[in-house]
């Protein structure tokens, strides 16, 4: 028997096989090193980061973890400003290495089992163009046709493009659902942590190679970017009534090799309706046709025909519309009535109003193929190297969303499972991906390139 002081490190019971609390002691002199500034911005971060994740769901009243059974939330989460901080007496877990014989501190940790800050912040990686216009000389074509707002202080320039009239021309175009609705699957929000699927190897939205370590991810700010804009594709080749009766459960039965994704499946018999999903009471049903005016005025040739190109999609190509976008709500196909459009050069406007007899009025009718091919030559000359617009990369990518997948691949949240399970649990697919130990080590794979896709296995290892 030995008498010996030492500390007792609580951090509650934050996995469910948890059953000691850790006791650490030093026989001897300890090893004392300096604590630098930069280590304590680095925890303080670690710790907010920790913190704002599950703000929400501690809000909600939730004791643990959503996805553990049997536990509580580590002390770090739930202790506010103090755990921010690192004060006399803080236990925390150092990664060290050892230089020359010497130990350096790279990162302090609040827990053995712990999530890591990167190297540099995904907001880092993004190019200056593409981030949120401060002044009007920054106004992408974008802002400039549909409108700007400043987000950080004064400023806003009015958009060239007005959406009115809209009229349905469907006889009963709502579906509507009693007994609480359909109860949708959960939806998950953004999660850039997963530097697989959000951080790109190179300046042109590259994916990160297969096999490289997780920690590679949002490494230099000067060699890698973000992979590109979060889209959601069409879901092609589902299955004729797979938005059918959409309050049967049906989630367990392949039709086609397609499972019905939208819903959420029941457990032991029972709905699944809480706070994670929202459940619908009525939709617009497939096929449900509206018809909606476009007024555009000063707008230049290039923007014009970015415009018109997007009313002339080839066929089963479509637009995403409103909310449940990844679970296959939404998919809308527009079509330009070129018989009843009316678009004029300022010259012509400014004849038509200065005549009493608009009918009298020479007006030289826009070419819409014409404008078409005025914005794709523009893209074709600044981003095409040579290639055709067609084959230009973020071209092929917008296509491939418009489109969805030729082979028919379901379009979904990774998981592990063939059929979609009551408990959900799709983290368990990225924690096969990361997997370093054991027989069956994760293929650590990245999300594939949308203009050169592939499909996600079922088992990542």
């Amino acid at each position: 028997m030995v008498k010996i002081e030492g500390y007792v490190c609580v951090t509650n019971k934050n996995i469910d096989r948890k059953h000691d609390e850790r006791v650490f002691f030093v026989k001897g002199q300890p090893i004392s090193l300096p604590l630098t500034n930069e280590l304590k911005q680095k925890w303080r971060e670690l710790i907010s980061n920790y913190q704002d994740i599950h703000k929400d769901e501690i809000k909600k009243g939730m004791t643990s973890p959503p996805a553990l059974n049997n536990s509580r939330w580590s002390r770090h989460i739930t202790g506010g400003e103090k755990e921010c901080q690192l004060s006399d007496g803080t236990l925390c877990y150092a990664h060290v290495e050892k230089e020359d014989g010497a130990y350096q501190i790279e990162d302090l940790y609040p827990v053995m089992i712990t999530r890591g800050l990167y190297a540099t912040s995904p907001e880092s990686l993004l190019d200056h163009t593409l981030k949120p216009a401060t002044k009007k000389e920054e106004l992408s074509p974008a802002d400039r046709v549909f409108g700007w707002v400043n987000q950080k202080g004064k400023g806003s320039y009015k958009g060239h493009l007005r959406v009115h009239s809209v009229t349905c021309m469907s006889d009963e175009p709502i579906a509507t659902f009693n007994q609480g609705g359909v109860p949708l699957a959960i939806l998950g929000q953004p999660k850039p942590e997963q530097g697989r699927f959000y951080c790109a190897d190179d300046r042109q939205g590259i994916p990160l190679e297969q096999g490289i370590d997780k920690d590679c991810a949002y490494e230099s700010s000067d060699e890698q970017s973000i992979r590109g804009r979060k889209v959601y594709p069409h879901h092609q080749g589902l299955p004729a009534g797979y938005w059918d009766n959409p309050q049967q459960d049906r989630t367990q039965k392949p039709m086609m090799g397609h499972y019905q994704e939208y819903r959420r499946p029941k457990k032991d018999g029972a709905e699944q309706r809480d706070d994670q999903n929202r459940s619908m009471k009525s939709w617009v049903k497939v096929g449900a046709e509206f018809t909606f005016d476009i007024d555009v005025t000063n707008l230049s040739d290039v923007e014009l025909g970015a415009l018109l190109y997007l009313l002339t999609l080839p066929d089963i190509h479509y637009h995403r519309l409103g909310g449940g976008k990844s679970l296959g709500f939404g998919s809308v196909r527009l079509d330009l009535v070129e018989s009843e459009t009316d678009l004029r050069k300022g010259k012509n406007w400014s004849e038509f109003y200065q005549t009493l007899l608009p009918d009298d009025a020479e007006v030289e009718a826009i070419d819409v193929k014409h404008c078409v091919r005025v914005y794709q030559d523009a893209v074709k000359a600044t981003y095409g190297n040579g290639k055709a617009f067609e084959k230009v990369p973020f071209i092929v990518a917008f296509c491939r969303c418009a489109k969805g997948f030729d082979d028919n691949a379901a379009v979904r949240y990774p998981r592990v499972t063939e059929a979609p399970t009551p408990e959900g649990e799709a983290f368990n697919w990225f924690v096969e991906n990361e997997r370093s130990r054991g027989n069956n080590p994760g293929l650590k794979l990245s999300l594939p390139a949308l203009d050169k896709p592939s499909s996600l296995p079922i088992a990542p290892n």
